[in-house]
């Protein structure tokens, strides 16, 4: 992709973004009114590759947000299972306690630098807010407290730096935290795939 297309993007991202004064919860109930209603459908490549815990070959679309002004369908709804988005369990906990574990459904989003969860999940995982971090989002710049977590994963255990979501910010695991656990993103699979990590 050229910077030129890359450009045109963030454009119409940071336009749709402005016209909703930048407020994560007004842009949701935005795209969330412009969902696709057809009866259209969209190819389900987890059931397509024989995984058994996915339900069916197809999807309604109804189940994929859509961008106004591309056109194009760019976020499945949770559960949705559609190529380039994977959702996984993961096993989050404090440092201080890793015996006392909560799992979260997460949305890996290899386009994040840091890992997002829920502030009242960290709170209530006695999670010490250690810094401040100034970040980009939603067409526009948000400051949000970070701190440090156990997370687990396929047998792996690693140590993440995590932004306390506010309300209206998604939940996402950020390449940091796949880098740190030795995985990235194969979409046609709808899976995580192991890497050789490097020393």
């Amino acid at each position: 992709m050229s910077d030129e297309i890359i450009r045109e993007l963030w454009r119409i991202k940071d336009s749709i973004s402005e016209e909703h004064g930048h407020d994560a919860k007004a842009l949701v109930a935005y795209l969330q009114s412009r969902k696709w209603t057809e009866d259209r459908k969209v190819v389900n490549l987890g059931a397509i590759k024989g995984r058994g815990d996915r339900a069916g070959v197809c999807e309604p679309i109804s189940k994929v947000f859509s961008d106004p002004l591309a056109g194009i369908p760019v976020k499945p709804s949770l559960g949705a299972v559609s190529m380039g988005f994977v959702h996984v369990n993961v096993g989050l906990s404090n440092p201080s306690a890793p015996g006392s574990a909560e799992e979260v459904n997460v949305l890996v989003d290899a386009g994040a630098t840091l890992s997002v969860f829920p502030a009242s999940l960290l709170d209530r995982l006695g999670i010490q807010r250690t810094g401040q971090r100034r970040l980009r989002g939603f067409g526009g710049f948000i400051t949000r407290a970070t701190g440090t977590v156990i997370l687990t994963y396929g047998g792996e255990v690693a140590g993440v730096t995590v932004v306390f979501g506010e309300d209206g910010d998604p939940t996402v695991m950020g390449v940091t935290a796949l880098e740190s656990l030795g995985f990235n993103v194969n979409p046609v699979a709808g899976e995580l795939d192991r890497v050789e990590m490097l020393i």
